[in-house]
């Protein structure tokens, strides 16, 4: 399953100290995003990425391991971020 952010709306990103804000163009929602859900945001606005790369990938940004424990929060980010349009699968 590839995942990606659909290109029919704007995602802006802006972070202020430890915090980061996602505005969501098509809702118009301002989202306060977790520490797991920016790399993860980031990464995908680069282009699609299968899920199991893209969890490597937010667990190296933030030298976490990839255990059961961190694959399971990051499936419910991911949840949370296809419920709200921002994450689509392909």
């Amino acid at each position: 399953m590839s995942l990606y952010i659909p290109p029919d709306f704007e995602l802006i990103l802006k972070s202020y100290g430890n915090e980061t804000l996602l505005f969501h163009s098509a809702s118009g929602d301002t989202l306060l995003l977790g520490p797991t859900a920016v790399p993860l945001v980031q990464r995908l606005r680069q282009g699609p990425l299968d899920k199991q790369p893209l969890f490597e990938h937010v667990a190296e940004q933030l030298n976490y391991e990839v255990d059961d424990e961190f694959i399971s929060h990051m499936e419910e980010v991911l949840s949370g971020l296809m419920k709200r349009d921002i994450v689509a699968a392909q």
